[in-house]
């Protein structure tokens, strides 16, 4: 069990669910956006909470050195004047991070629609 997955939006219903099912069989670095998320993560093996900064391009990359996979989950705000704009500039960091970091496979899911049906936001 020496590859090791990285998990975005790693607090959410999706994210949570995801870290869990990966860490059944590899190392999991699970990174969010605030430190009140990292209790979630208590009693989970194999599992490494981080507190992510998207805006520190080398710190992302950092985060993702060594790990074959990623998994991305994002939520964009299209009611926000910038929604649309800041989705995109997320994803450019992350994929830039991703490349630097010669990740191998990289899982994208944006979860705008199953948040808007279960009244989520």
């Amino acid at each position: 069990m020496s590859e090791i997955f990285t998990v975005f939006g790693a607090q959410g219903p999706l994210g949570l669910s995801v870290v869990k099912a990966f860490a059944k069989s590899y190392k999991v670095k699970a990174l969010v956006l605030d430190n009140s998320d990292l209790d979630s993560f208590r009693g989970l093996d194999n599992v490494t909470p981080h507190q992510l900064n998207v805006d520190k391009p080398d710190e992302l990359k950092d985060l993702l050195e060594g790990s074959k996979g990623v998994f991305i989950t994002t939520y964009t705000e299209f009611d926000s004047l910038d929604g649309y704009n800041s989705e995109v500039s997320l994803g450019k960091k992350i994929s830039e991070a991703c490349k630097r970091a010669e990740v191998e496979h990289v899982i994208y899911n944006n979860t705008l629609s199953v948040v808007q049906v279960l009244g989520l936001r």
